[in-house]
């Protein structure tokens, strides 16, 4: 490996011409046979291997370098050579490479051209894949034609076009299996498609899952004409026609070229995918020389003013570092996102993008691009902001036909403050808690509300947005949020509105049954900020006694469900129970188990018919008895002694009041007991909303993916 077996003199002949580094490399072999080293394709192979591995490491600055780099480095050059050699050896035999031939030794001319192609890497900085002029990518049955200037596709966006073709031959599977018919039209747009590599592996897989004679388009532009040639010679060698497969000379900047794509394809599309140029200028000279060598700029700089390469002109010829004064160029050009700009401005252009596609109901996404690295949230950021102020209201989910319960078992009628009620003792203090924190999120989405309808207002009057291109911001934002939900369609919630609230828990009347209650609906955030569900809560305290907590809990479950032991019903249900073997103070969650001992909560999952007792719990800690104080020892008159006590039964210590300041902790505004349970309440009932409202949550999202190296590179919308 290079730096253990290489000395100092053989690294830096190895920037020398060819022949240098061969005498200085095997000094003591050739002496003693000059034609070994040409007789020998294991010397010579060796030889460009350790050239090689001193290139890929001279990539990396002497400040940034870390010990992996050589590892790295020589893993990448052992994986070049290994291709080249390969390469060579096929033109060699004109034939696939076998486990035969891939042992032949090579002829003269053979190791001339081996020798000529290395030294074009090292010394001209040409990228291995336009040296060999073809390349794998995904599960295309053959390797693409690549050439300069058109960008080389990369691993990370291999790893997103997969994505994004498993996500479409799902979406057929699923639509075919639901109609029991062909799946509906797809219309996709690969835009800035340089080698085609994205548009054709998408379009290999619907031509694999559907057929040529199947309804599906796929159209992919670029404003350069050489890679459109390229990416169109690319599709003859794949066999695609022009009925499904379109490859077009177009600007993304222009509305005229965009709308020419959608009719092209029959209609606004489904699915628009790319892999725009997002590097900023000022990072064009960090980047290696084999890319500002030989690829194109306009491929890579995110800023719609550079032009595409020709043959006659240099790639990188005339981009200079800076590019004008911050004034002159705006913030998207600055930071390389003005394609992305751009892209989320398609999305919402009705004629380009379908926002209503039947697809996504099968989880296909809208819109996928590549980003570079660390520029995830001004991304996000981006697409986030050109959402129509009115569409950007945090979503409020109304979930009508789910009430959770929230019981507290206990003795509320013989032994209403003990240390075994106190699951039943903190449901009061519990109950102003929820309704604070309804209050709280309705204040919530009072000023989001304002401050979306003041950044319309002053994004209109400073010209930031064109009301004509984007007539969805001229609408002011609703003062009432709809609720979304099917079954409450036309329904709004006015977060300025009082609603009567209830302060305590009241006497209710179930059947034979009877206990307190309060039920009440319940705004609750979700994990994303992005979401305010809405539910009813019922907080039953059963008038039974511990015993017979599951006789109070089935019957008022049965005042409001035809089958309270449905499962559906028992998974909406939460137990505040006390447990001996947790100390006062300390609250835990417990989804699952046997009831461990606990009366009431065995009476639960009897008379529930819980399946694999399936009942979500909190433990409320009330600690094991004290330990009795030793017996005091009186040597001189031992009848004097104190006598020991003696410990309290666990029957009594559960029975026994609770102190003063334990009480404080369970019922005061600032308690530490009843703090924790409302927090792990509110989870519970977050978790139980998210779940509820999952299977019918359609909505528009974003989300930030991961390539195969841990990074994020893509953005998702949905």
């Amino acid at each position: 490996m290079l730096g253990t077996t290489t000395s100092t003199a053989t690294v830096r002949a190895a920037w020398r011409p060819f022949s240098t580094t061969v005498s200085v490399g095997f000094a003591s072999s050739s002496k003693r046979d000059p034609a070994a080293f040409w007789t020998s394709d294991e010397r010579l192979i060796k030889a460009i291997r350790r050239r090689q591995e001193t290139y890929r490491l001279a990539q990396v600055g002497n400040s940034a370098r870390k010990k992996s780099d050589r590892v790295e480095a020589a893993q990448l050059a052992n994986a070049e050579v290994r291709w080249l050699v390969q390469h060579v050896r096929k033109l060699q035999t004109d034939t696939a490479a076998s486990e035969q031939n891939s042992r032949q030794i090579l002829d003269r001319n053979s190791r001339r051209k081996l020798v000529a192609m290395a030294t074009q890497m090292t010394r001209a900085n040409v990228p291995l894949s336009y040296l060999l002029g073809s390349m794998p990518f995904g599960s295309l049955p053959v390797e693409l034609t690549v050439r300069p200037p058109t960008l080389l596709p990369r691993p990370e966006t291999e790893h997103w076009a997969t994505a994004v073709v498993a996500d479409l031959l799902r979406a057929i599977e699923a639509s075919t299996t639901s109609s029991s018919s062909t799946p509906p039209t797809i219309r996709i747009a690969d835009l800035c498609t340089g080698s085609g590599c994205v548009a054709l592996l998408i379009a290999h897989a619907l031509r694999s899952e559907l057929g040529d004679d199947a309804d599906w388009r796929v159209v992919a532009c670029d404003r350069s004409p050489l890679a459109v040639h390229l990416a169109r010679e690319n599709a003859a060698k794949l066999g695609f026609s022009e009925r499904n497969v379109r490859i077009v000379e177009a600007d993304v900047f222009s509305d005229v070229d965009m709308d020419g794509l959608a009719s092209i394809a029959g209609g606004p599309f489904d699915v628009v995918v790319s892999n725009p140029p997002y590097i900023p200028r000022r990072e064009w000279q960090t980047l290696s020389a084999e890319v500002r060598a030989h690829e194109d700029p306009a491929a890579l700089i995110g800023e719609r003013d550079i032009p595409p390469a020709t043959l006659e002109r240099v790639p990188g010829e005339g981009i200079v570092q800076d590019g004008g004064s911050d004034v002159q160029r705006s913030f998207v050009d600055r930071t390389g996102l003005a394609f992305h700009q751009r892209l989320a401005e398609l999305l919402y252009r009705p004629s380009f993008s379908a926002r209503d596609s039947q697809w996504r109901a099968h989880g296909v996404p809208r819109l996928v691009a590549e980003y570079g690295k660390g520029q995830q949230r001004l991304v996000a950021k981006l697409h986030a902001e050109l959402v129509a102020p009115a569409d950007r209201l945090p979503r409020v989910v109304r979930l009508p036909k789910h009430q959770l319960v929230v019981v507290g078992v206990g003795n509320a009628t013989t032994h209403p403050l003990t240390r075994h009620s106190i699951g039943q003792v903190v449901l009061d203090p519990l109950l102003a808690r929820l309704v604070a924190h309804d209050a709280q999120i309705r204040r919530h989405l009072a000023q989001a509300r304002d401050g979306l309808e003041q950044e319309r207002t002053e994004a209109l009057a400073s010209g930031r947005i064109d009301p004509h291109a984007r007539p969805d911001w001229t609408q002011p934002v609703p003062a009432q949020i709809p609720l979304s939900c099917a079954s409450t369609e036309g329904q709004y919630l006015d977060p300025n509105d009082r609603v009567a609230m209830p302060t305590e828990l009241t006497k209710v009347r179930a059947g034979k049954s009877g206990g307190w209650a309060a039920t009440f609906p319940l705004l609750v955030r979700s994990d994303s900020s992005s979401h305010v569900y809405q539910v009813e809560v019922s907080l039953y305290k059963p008038s039974q006694a511990m015993n017979l907590s599951g006789v109070g809990l089935r019957a008022f479950l049965t005042a409001h469900h035809p089958n309270p032991t449905d499962p559906a019903v028992v998974d909406d249900t939460l137990v505040l129970q006390d447990d001996l073997d947790i100390d006062f103070g300390l609250v835990k969650s417990k989804s699952t188990g046997s009831a461990s001992g606990h009366n009431g909560v065995r009476d639960i999952l009897a008379r529930l018919n819980v399946v694999d007792t399936k009942l979500a719990r909190l433990r409320i800690g009330i600690g094991r008895p004290p330990p009795p104080a030793k017996e005091a020892k009186n040597e001189w008159l031992p009848s004097l002694g104190k006598k020991a006590a003696k410990a309290i039964p666990v029957d009594k210590w559960v029975l026994s009041k609770l102190s003063k300041d334990e009480l404080a902790s369970c019922t005061a505004r600032d308690g530490a007991v009843v703090g924790q349970v409302e927090t792990a309440a509110l989870e519970w009932i977050q978790q139980r909303c998210a779940h509820i409202a999952a299977a019918n949550d359609r909505e528009p999202k974003l989300a930030m993916r991961k390539d195969q190296f841990g990074m994020h590179r893509s953005v998702w919308i949905y």
